[in-house]
């Protein structure tokens, strides 16, 4: 949470980004699967799962990008999220406006409509 006005904050990874023609989507938090996501830091993912219920209840959040292997945070992009609940997961939905012409499916197109919503906004 972002201390000087409480609105929570939360980073999004550029590889776990969605995109679609009503704009962008992002899995904040989902259960653990057996056997599948035995490795996940138990603290981080309660601390998550908290930050998720606040945002819901206060009506959204703030996003950082996240960008590549190196973990750099994009430093222009603040993103504008409503996070909602999906049954047991937690979902981070933006840019439903903001489209561009960009043919679907390559990640490259993807991410032009991203940064045309980001310049729009």
């Amino acid at each position: 949470m972002r201390f000087e006005d409480g609105v929570v904050v939360l980073a999004l990874r550029e590889c776990d980004i969605q995109g679609h023609d009503e704009g962008f989507s992002c899995l904040l938090w989902a259960p653990l699967i057996e056997g599948v996501t035995h490795w996940a830091d138990g603290p981080s993912r309660q601390e998550r799962l908290e930050h998720c219920r606040l945002a819901v209840v206060h009506g959204g959040a703030d996003g950082l990008l996240v960008c590549g292997d190196a973990a750099l945070v994009e430093p222009d992009a603040l993103l504008a999220l409503r996070v909602e609940k999906r049954r047991d997961e937690y979902w981070a939905t933006w840019g439903f406006a903001a489209r561009t012409l960009t043919p679907r499916g390559a990640r490259e197109a993807r991410f032009a409509r991203f940064y045309a919503a980001r310049i729009a906004a």
